[in-house]
Formats: C-alpha cells, sequence, structure tokens
C-alpha cells in the first residue's frame, strides 16, 4: 500500500458497512403511543422511572428471558454498575474486560472498589477472546465482562465455558 485511501490509494472496503438501524416501524408506533399517553394522561412513567408501563416493560422483559424479576436501568452503565453491586464483591476483586471500551464499562468497574483488568483483543474482531481472558485469570479474578463491539458479539461459548471451568 503506497497511500491511504483519503490520498488516492485504493480502499480497504469498496462497499459501505450496512447502517445500524435497531428500529423498525413496530417500535416506532410504541414510542409514539407512549408519548401520546404521556402529553395526554395520567403520569404513565413518573420522575423516577416507574409506573404502569415501566412495570409491564419489566414483567414483559423477564418473561421473554424466562427469569422472575427485571430491574430496567437508564444505561448500560448503570446496569453493570447494579450487577457488580449485586454480587457484593469484594474490594481488590479484579474483573477482567476488554481495553476496546468506553468509560462505561470500567467505571463501574472501579466505583466497586473493583480492579479493571485488560485481556489482549483479537487483531481481527478487536474483542477479548477466551484465550485472551485465561491469561489474565488469577486468583482475585470473580468477572468477566466480555464487550460486544458495532454490533457484533463476541464469541460466547468458549467464554462461557472458561467462566464455567473458574467459577466466574
Amino acid at each position: 500500500m503506497d497511500k491511504l485511501a483519503v490520498e488516492g490509494g485504493k480502499p480497504v472496503r469498496e462497499k459501505p458497512f450496512p447502517p445500524r438501524i435497531l428500529f423498525d416501524e413496530k417500535e416506532k408506533e410504541a414510542v409514539l403511543e407512549l408519548i401520546e399517553k404521556m402529553m395526554t394522561g395520567p403520569e404513565v412513567i413518573d420522575l423516577y422511572g416507574t409506573g404502569p408501563e415501566v412495570e409491564a416493560y419489566k414483567q414483559e422483559f423477564a418473561t421473554f428471558f424466562g427469569a422472575r424479576f427485571a430491574t430496567p436501568t437508564t444505561s448500560g452503565t448503570a446496569a453493570i454498575h447494579a450487577a457488580l453491586g449485586s454480587l457484593r464483591l469484594e474490594p481488590g476483586t479484579e474483573v477482567i474486560t476488554s481495553p476496546i471500551t468506553d468509560p462505561g464499562t470500567v467505571a463501574p468497574i472501579l466505583m466497586q472498589n473493583c480492579i479493571p483488568v485488560f485481556a489482549d483483543v483479537d487483531y481481527d474482531t478487536l474483542k477479548i477472546t477466551a484465550a485472551s481472558i485465561e491469561k489474565m485469570i488469577t486468583e482475585k479474578t470473580r468477572v468477566l465482562i466480555p464487550v460486544h463491539l458495532a454490533g457484533q458479539p463476541c464469541d460466547m461459548n468458549p467464554i462461557m465455558e472458561l467462566a464455567k471451568q473458574h467459577n466466574l
């Protein structure tokens, strides 16, 4: 490669990545219906994120995943913080995750007085693997937080097998 594509060289990709549209008309209609209810009726979602619509969502979510309970959160960061908090980890516990992430993955680890440990990412996928995770496991490791990147999941089957082997 003599030149970068922006300087007239051959592009690595000829076809753009597909758009990340995660919603369709069904979701659009549901959101518009909820907004209409909020504007014209009694409070369906209050300042604290509770109300009949949230309760209905919690139940549907739990049922979908075959769980008895579900707890909605305001973000992925809050979800990680709640999940780690529910484990009641000892200060200094090691949590293995990816170095390619945003602060929302690492901040909850630190907020629980735990130590983030970064496993190397695969060169082709930019995601951590069971092999890279295994190299980082110590007697202080209790949790793995794989980071799925750009809508592409980590290879979870080997990661889950490794987690079972080490009781993580």
